[in-house]
This record gives structure tokens, sequence and C-alpha cells, in this order.
């Protein structure tokens, strides 16, 4: 199950308390049939990819929900790669997933932020939760590298969100995420160079 939207407040560290819409004014002169998108394949190896090069995706979240997945009252940990693209490009994962009207996402950034908002059918909505800049070397940064992000639950209605083993938030008040479906997301932003640079990233949950 996959799903995109155009909408984003997602409370980034580098830029305070929220993201405005992408801007999809980002210029090319290549023909339409040069873009490609590969959107939640698995790689062969274990892992699932995401790649595009087309202009239409930025400003857009796309997400994709794990069949079977049933998140635990516990540790939830999924491993993302960035192989190219805008180190403000945000990946990570989807979790307490009830509907495409419903769920949460937390999820890091290549230049070093971290992101977390609930999607309530309409628009992103902040947390509540004061983000600080994580520390350096915190989010491992560069090209092919895998950074694990991870959702901590303790079954009732606290998350913690931890990135690497460092903790980057809390979130409290957060009841019946037991048994909800868990995944990947990610937001292509406006700084994509695309179609000479493409987005490449790679998931897999543990």
């Amino acid at each position: 199950m996959s799903g995109r939207t155009k909408f984003l407040l997602l409370g980034l560290i580098t830029v305070g308390l929220g993201l405005s819409l992408g801007d999809c004014s980002n210029p090319t002169t290549a023909p339409s049939s040069s873009y490609t998108t590969i959107a939640w394949q698995p790689n062969g190896t274990g892992w699932t990819q995401y790649e595009t090069n087309d202009p239409s995706k930025i400003g857009f979240s796309n997400w994709y929900i794990i069949p079977g997945s049933s998140m635990p009252a516990g540790v939830t940990k999924t491993g993302v790669i960035q192989n190219s693209g805008s180190p403000s490009a945000q990946l990570g994962m989807a979790f307490g997933y009830l509907s495409s009207n419903s769920f949460w996402a937390f999820q890091i950034l290549n230049s070093g932020s971290v992101a977390c908002g609930k999607w309530n059918g309409l628009a992103w909505q902040s947390t509540g939760v004061t983000f600080d800049v994580l520390p350096p070397g915190t989010i491992l940064q560069g090209a092919g590298l895998e950074n694990d992000v991870s959702i901590s639950y303790d079954g009732v209605s606290n998350v913690s969100c931890y990135v690497n083993g460092t903790i980057a938030a809390s979130i409290t008040g957060v009841p019946g995420l037991t048994g909800s479906n868990t995944g990947f997301i990610v937001y292509v932003d406006s700084s994509e160079h695309f179609p000479q640079v493409p987005l490449n990233a790679l998931f897999k949950q543990y």
C-alpha cells in the first residue's frame, strides 16, 4: 500500500517549526520521457528502493505500508540509505498507520536534522515536540551510508524516537499504536536537481 501527499508540516529543526510546501518550479529542459520513478521496489539485496528524477514529485511525501506489518510494544527499527539526491530529502519510517488519513512519520535529513509529524488526511500536524539539533555525527552524512531510525513504544501512549541509538524526540499521548501498520516514507524536497541527479534511497525494516 503506497500513497503520496502534497502537504508537509513536520517541525524541521533547520527552519524552526515548519517546512513550507515544496517549490514545483524546479527548472528542467528534459523531455518527460527522460523521467524515471522506481517506487518501492525490492532491489534484490533485501532493501526496498525509491528513486525518482521526476520534477512532478517535488513537494510530495510518498509512503509505502508494509503488508501484514504490525507495530509491537517495544522497538521498531528501519534502516535508510541515501545514495544520491539533495541532503534535504527526508527519509524514514511511517508508523501508527490506521488508514491513509491517519498515521505518523519520523524522518531524518542527510543534512543532520530530524522531522516528525502526524498526517490527519488534510495536512501534516506538528507533534508539539521541541526538537534540538542532533549532535554532529549522530546522523551519518554522505552517500551510501546507513542510518537507523527507531521507534520505541511503551504499549500505552508514549513513543521515543531514536537515530542510530541516540534519542531525538519523545512523543506523549499517542494511544492505540499496538498492532497498527508500519512502513517507509520519503519527502522530495525542492532543492533536488532533477532530472540530472535522481533521488535514490533504500529502506529496510529489521
